[in-house]
Parts: structure tokens; sequence; C-alpha cells
């Protein structure tokens, strides 16, 4: 009798796991089907939804000072030829350079140029953002930094199972080195090589359309990697994109009731309102932007 409660707790874990792999297995199937990938006017429709929510909320966006972002607009723009998203990025980036001048961070909208950093002024970034400091500079001083110079071996991210964008930010500092001739030319391109492997078998195997999943998409297509895409990868962040033309960076799993819903985020399951994000819309936009030039060439 005394084993009685033990043995139905083992039962019900048992079945819970059970239950848990049927759904992930169930989950990496429908992440790699085998489809064909989305047309032109479906890319096009996407990237006119998102252009209209930038344009809806452009009093509110114009008032994040995120760079990088920005940038991805401004790519965004220079690849269609879009003048709404150009007028945007040409106030935003008025507005930028009155408030910060020459902050390094300037470096985002032109490949060739130099700021000045010291260590002490970025050392309580993250250290993807020491890193991009880096790359935007070219500053040799930087490159020298522990964690920065730890940043340049491919392998960095490896241990880093609960920081799911920690590949592409460092991809992406690759990216930023490469297009200033920052370093050895041969040894990025292999690094950006392994990396694209990598970012790969993130989407084969982590099935959750959350802004990570988003910007390895986006990574894969920066860094002229489309054959690497799987066609459903691209279908899957069209159908995530909310009524409203823009993404949410959380993956909502169930509406629930009260205006609420059941989401994955990076690394949890959170109860809330799903609502469109500048994050995840500035690189689905750019996902959108890029499969239409590439559409054209």
């Amino acid at each position: 009798m005394s084993n009685t409660p033990v043995r139905w707790l083992v039962r019900s874990l048992l079945l819970l796991c059970i239950l848990a792999a049927v759904i992930y297995a169930w989950a990496i199937w429908q992440n790699n089907l085998v489809v064909p990938m989305p047309d032109r006017q479906q890319v096009k429709t996407t990237f006119e939804s998102a252009v209209e929510w930038i344009e809806a909320n452009k009093d509110g966006l114009l008032k994040q000072n995120n760079p990088a972002l920005w940038w991805m607009v401004q790519e965004s723009a220079r690849l269609t030829g879009d003048q709404r998203l150009q007028t945007l990025f040409d106030r935003y980036h008025q507005r930028f350079e009155r408030v910060q001048g020459r902050d390094y961070h300037y470096l985002w909208f032109r490949k060739k140029g130099w700021a000045p950093v010291q260590y002490e002024q970025i050392s309580s970034l993250d250290d993807y953002q020491q890193f991009f400091a880096y790359a935007l500079t070219c500053d040799q001083d930087l490159a020298g930094e522990p964690k920065i110079a730890a940043q340049t071996d491919a392998g960095y991210c490896r241990p880093m199972l609960l920081k799911p964008s920690c590949v592409t930010h460092q991809m992406m500092g690759f990216v930023l080195l490469q297009e200033r001739s920052c370093g050895d030319q041969a040894e990025l391109g292999g690094s950006i090589a392994t990396l694209q492997q990598r970012v790969r078998d993130q989407l084969i195997w982590d099935p959750r359309v959350t802004d990570p999943y988003i910007q390895r998409v986006l990574l894969l297509l920066m860094t002229d990697a489309s054959s690497l895409l799987k066609p459903v990868w691209v279908e899957r962040i069209i159908k995530a994109a909310r009524e409203d033309g823009g993404w949410p960076s959380n993956r909502v799993i169930m509406d629930l009731p009260g205006n609420r819903d059941l989401a994955m985020t990076r690394n949890f399951l959170v109860l809330g309102k799903a609502s469109s994000t500048f994050h995840a819309t500035a690189q689905g936009l750019l996902i959108m932007a890029l499969l239409m030039s590439n559409d054209q060439s």
C-alpha cells in the first residue's frame, strides 16, 4: 500500500514524458514538411502588411532608439525602393544625428567610417553588443578585450543553450566585420559558413516560431545561404504574422479566455496578450524584402 502513491507518481511522470515526446515529434514533423516556396505575391502581400504596421505605429517606433532595427528598415527600403520606409528612416536618422552625433552607432548606417570607443563605455553591455561595437569600428584595442576576442571563435556559442540568439548575433558580428573588410576575410568566410550550418540545425530542431526563429531565417538570407532554407520555414514565418501586419516576439500556442494567450518565449511558457513588436517585425520585413530582391535577380 505504501508504494501506491510512488507508483502513481512514477507512472504519471512517465506518461507526461511520453506525451511531451509525442508533441515534440509532431512539432518537428510540422516544422520540416516539404512544401513549395511561398510565391512572390504571398511575399509581397506580407511585406505590404508589415509596412502598413510600421506606418500605423510610426510615432511610437520613432522613439525607439535601436540602430540595428532601423538599419533593417533602411535595408528594406534600399532593396525594395519603398518610399514610405525611406521617408520614415530619414526621419529617424535626422533625430539620431541631432541627439547622438558621431556616436559609434552611426556606423550601422554606413560601411565606411570610424568613431572612438573606449572599452569602459561598453563594458556593461551584453557580450554580443560589445562584439558589434568592435565590428562596426574595427578598433584593434577593442579586438584585444577578452570578452570580444572570445567571440571571434566560431565555437563561442556552443555551451550557451539558454541563449537561442547567440549564434545569429555572433553571425551578424561576422557580417559587419566582413562588410568593413576588417580582419582575415578567408577566416571570416569560414566562420560564417560554420555558423550557417549551425543555424540550419537550429531551425530543423527548434520548431518555435519566436523571435530567434525569424532571426535565423534572416541571417541565412543575409549571408547568401538561401539554399539551406526549407520553404516551410518561410511559410511558417508568413503565417506567424498577426492580423495587424506585424510579428510578435513570442509564439502564440493557444488563445485563452479573457483576451489572453498562452505563448512560448525564447525559453519559457507565459500567459499574456501577445502583440506585434518592432524587434520581430523589422526582421520579418527585411526577410520579405530580401526574398523580393532575390526573386528579381
